[in-house]
């Protein structure tokens, strides 16, 4: 695994690193991930974004 970071808010799709054609995808760090509104980047404790309603996936805590 190779970790890139791109400034702005897109990436491109493919880089090229030497003969190499990469796909580029984004990483969701999941323990960033607010338990309420779903957003990346805070917690439910700190959360000021309404609630959503979604369905439990397998991994995510009951």
């Amino acid at each position: 695994m190779i970790v890139l970071t791109f400034f702005g808010s897109t990436h491109p799709d493919y880089i090229h690193i030497g003969p190499l054609h990469l796909h580029i995808k984004a990483f969701i760090d999941w323990s960033l991930q607010c338990l309420g509104c779903y957003e990346s980047g805070h917690s439910k404790k700190h959360c000021t974004n309404p609630h959503r309603s979604a369905v439990a996936l397998p991994w995510m805590p009951t």
